[in-house]
């Protein structure tokens, strides 16, 4: 069980509100002009520009989902349930793959976090986002790899 960017449990009420804004934007504005805004947010400060080639490539594939596409996916992680319950039951091994400079998954979050699973796994990206497998594409490769082999042990 992988947890790439992200964490198991329910929307805050204020994140919330974010995407309920994400959704009315992109009905008012249009969803080209989200993407081409929250995905240079996706890359740690000091690389958004360094992959300009990767995330002009991220908004074209991204709008490519369409508007509707977009408040689809925003309303279902707004409404996604608290699953950190399935992490603490689970005898299944969890591997977390986390940036520092991840703005979507806050610090408590990713602390949080990993003290749920019995068996667990953390690659830490200290230069990412977001976007480890563009940012970070070895690390998590390799981080997936041991995985993998941690996975085979059970």
């Amino acid at each position: 069980f992988r947890l790439f960017h992200s964490h198991p449990y329910a929307d805050y009420e204020e994140t919330k509100k974010k995407r309920d804004k994400s959704v009315a934007y992109v009905r008012q504005n249009g969803h080209y002009h989200y993407v081409k805004q929250l995905i240079p947010k996706l890359f740690s400060p000091d690389r958004a520009t360094s992959y300009s080639h990767q995330r002009d490539r991220m908004v074209l594939l991204a709008s490519r989902a369409g508007a509707q596409g977009i408040i689809d996916g925003q309303i279902a992680m707004r409404d996604r349930p608290d699953r950190s319950a399935f992490l603490s039951q689970t005898e299944l091994p969890v591997l977390f793959i986390n940036g520092a400079f991840d703005q979507t998954v806050s610090e408590q979050q990713r602390q949080d976090q990993l003290a749920l699973p019995c068996r667990a796994q953390l690659c830490f990206l200290p230069k990412a986002g977001h976007m480890g497998t563009v940012e970070a594409p070895r690390k998590t490769q390799r981080a997936v790899r041991e995985f993998l082999k941690f996975c085979s042990e059970f």
